[in-house]
């Protein structure tokens, strides 16, 4: 179960903003807290940091709003030697990245379920713990597989191989 506790807008610009680009439950309060404030995401984490946390110091101590958002810890942890690193992952040729210490759980889920059999592999061994790989299945992605290969993964979803005489009917029953 994840740790849960109130942060106002007024609290998290009170802290050193080197403290919050190093704590990745921080950044994830910033940037919700960001959000809420300028309705956008901050345009990219790493260039404008010190600028957009000036900008939201300004707008909260100035307008003393009352932004509250939980500081949550998140369901995926990477392991500290990957923190630092570059993460990408592609869905219909367009790369997302982000940095592991910037890391979402949205992304971190998209990062562990976009990719080869192989890659998904070596990207669950980059985090602490059980990591659960949830692939999703498309006609793009069965194309060109045999059927033993079909049949596995109708196995590997509960479905039983024999029921789907042809092909076409097997593809079918994994995408649905």
């Amino acid at each position: 179960m994840n740790n849960k506790r109130m942060i106002t807008a007024k609290e998290l610009v009170m802290m050193n903003p080197s403290l919050i680009r190093r704590n990745t439950d921080l950044m994830r309060s910033y940037i919700q807290i960001y959000k809420d404030a300028f309705f956008v995401e901050p345009n990219c984490f790493s260039c404008s940091f010190q600028k957009d946390f000036q900008k939201l110091k300004r707008f909260v101590l100035k307008n003393n709003i009352e932004i509250k958002t939980h500081l949550v810890m998140g369901n995926y942890t990477l392991k500290s030697r990957f923190k630092n690193n570059i993460l990408t992952y592609r869905i219909d040729n367009k790369p997302y990245r982000s940095y592991g210490y910037l890391m979402t759980d949205e992304f971190a889920k998209a990062f562990l379920s976009n990719g080869t059999k192989e890659e998904l592999k070596q990207r669950a061994e980059m985090f602490e713990g059980e990591v659960v790989i949830e692939t999703k299945v498309t006609k793009k992605s069965l194309k060109g597989l045999k059927r033993s290969d079909i049949d596995e993964m109708l196995v590997e979803k509960g479905l039983i191989p024999e029921d789907y005489v042809n092909l076409t009917e097997a593809k079918n029953a994994l995408i649905s």
